[in-house]
């Protein structure tokens, strides 16, 4: 704790949480019923801000050696979709990088801006406003997007909302994830949400309806000529 905490992993922006646990225990059969077995928990996991998770660390005891917790760092660096895996035994640090399958012995934790700036290399996130919408926590956009919605819905026009939402790339974020689904759920309007793999059918099928929506229009339009001449 205290190299992690040298590093500036915990301070106001980032944070060190403890004991996370990241799946609930596998339901096994014993005799004529079932247990629960104890859930996975990652030792630390090391936040770049709060809804955004860069690497986890497997903490052993010092009489062991780092390399005995870097398989477990690894798995549940997996289990996370996370790119960093650090096992230490207090005094030994040992990484794993997903980005360039290296794993190397380190005698300190790389800052957050350090790790960030190797998270943004090996992603290829040149752009920094891109860069800025991935930590931008989902329950916030949300509420933005409720607010913007509410505005909009105080008009005299009624309107169909079509909210594209893209599926977390790592599992840490699913509580967040479907905290703002909740939220974009109360939206005072019709609204549908669309899945990022069904875009393309979308996109689609709203062609088709701006198509016929147009050809009525057309259609209108040319009636309404052709009462006029006759009035004439």
């Amino acid at each position: 704790m205290p190299k992690l905490q040298s590093a500036g992993w915990d301070n106001e922006l980032h944070s060190i949480a403890e004991q996370r646990t990241i799946t609930d225990g596998r339901i096994v059969p014993v005799g004529k019923g079932f247990v629960r077995k104890p859930p996975k928990r990652v030792d630390y996991l090391l936040r770049y801000t709060r809804d955004f998770p860069l690497a986890v660390i497997e903490a052993k005891p010092s009489y062991k050696a780092a390399s005995d917790g870097l398989q477990q760092a690894k798995n549940y660096a997996e289990m996370l979709g996370l790119k960093f895996a650090y096992a230490t035994n207090g005094p030994d640090i040992i990484e794993f990088d997903y980005f360039t399958g290296l794993e190397k012995p380190c005698s300190d934790y790389p800052t957050p801006a350090e790790l960030w700036q190797r998270y943004r290399a090996g992603s290829h996130i040149k752009d920094q406003q891109v860069a800025d919408r991935l930590l931008t926590p989902f329950v916030e956009k949300a509420n933005v997007w409720l607010g913007r919605v509410t505005i909009l819905s105080d008009g005299s026009e009624n309107f169909k909302l079509h909210i594209l939402l893209g599926s977390p790339h790592e599992t840490t974020y699913n509580k967040a994830y479907g905290k703002a689904q909740n939220i974009l759920n109360k939206v005072p309007c019709e609204h549908e949400f669309v899945k990022e793999e069904d875009v393309e059918s979308f996109a689609e099928h709203l062609k088709q309806d701006i198509s016929r929506h147009f050809e009525v229009e057309q259609k209108i339009k040319q009636k309404g000529k052709a009462t006029v001449k006759i009035k004439r």
